[in-house]
């Protein structure tokens, strides 16, 4: 599982950014970045994705130049036992991060970020489980890839208390191609607190060309779909959503759950 971690980097940095409910045409004039923390749990499989976006000559709700920094780590488990439980044992680790730079455009209900940069990814595979040791050098499959980066969120508010946003990003890292989508409704509003309701979805594609005796590359597929509630309060976002994922790499479907907090400063 851990291979959807590392090919849904771009999109669990995205989830954040792309979210932008309840903001008024005079909101959130002053701060220059945006910082958001999620953590997606899988049963068997957990990560932490960080993303922070820059904007030095404006404020990031006006329209301007973006630089945009993620990073990720995750882990996988052997079985089919939770990362919580006591008999999860670890099967893989890995990491993954890029460096990016953008613009952003306002036009009325839509706004429009486009980024380009470098990515990398890494990731440790345990090679034996003879006694279910720790993890020696000697055990391990170690693998290290960088390329480049390309990605585009867009948000937009298509009436008074709907909202959507969406995220398309493509990485050479394991040849990613990814689409994430969201759409909500906010059933509370007021001068303290949004809160909204609605549902989310993706799909992505890429190449596992990691592993050893699989360097040619073969087509993987990743699909996920679940519901969302999303809490603003000043500064503050939090998303919680979950649902059920399915990975043509194990023909499985199970369940998922994802936090993400975010701040403007």
């Amino acid at each position: 599982m851990l291979r959807f971690v590392l090919r849904f980097a771009p999109i669990l940095a995205a989830v954040a950014a792309a979210s932008m409910p309840c903001l008024a045409a005079g909101a959130s004039r002053g701060p220059r970045f945006e910082s958001y923390v999620t953590v997606d749990y899988a049963g068997r499989s957990a990560a932490v994705a960080e993303s922070t976006v820059w904007s030095p000559f404006s404020p990031v709700d006006r329209r301007g130049f973006r630089l945009k920094l993620d990073g990720l780590v995750g882990v996988s488990g052997e079985t089919d036992a939770g990362v919580f439980s006591n008999d999860f044992y670890a099967q893989r680790l890995g990491s993954g991060g890029s460096l990016s730079a953008g613009y952003q455009a306002n036009r009325g209900p839509v706004w429009v970020k486009a980024y380009v940069g470098a990515a990398y990814a890494t990731r440790a595979d345990r090679l034996s489980d003879d006694g279910h040791v720790a993890w020696d050098a000697d055990k391990l499959e170690q693998s290290m890839q960088f390329g480049a980066i390309a990605s585009i969120d867009v948000w937009w508010r298509l009436a008074d208390r709907i909202w959507t946003s969406a995220n398309a990003s493509y990485s050479q890292v394991a040849n990613t191609a990814s689409l994430y989508g969201r759409a909500a409704y906010e059933i509370h509003r007021d001068e303290a607190i949004c809160l909204s309701l609605g549902v989310e979805g993706s799909f992505s594609s890429y190449k596992e060309n990691f592993s050893e005796g699989n360097r040619a590359g073969k087509n993987e597929t990743y699909a996920k779909a679940g519901a969302l509630l999303n809490m603003r309060y000043g500064a503050n976002d939090i998303s919680l959503s979950g649902g059920g994922a399915s990975a043509s790499e194990n023909e499985d479907y199970r369940a998922y759950a994802t936090v993400s907090f975010g701040r403007k400063f």
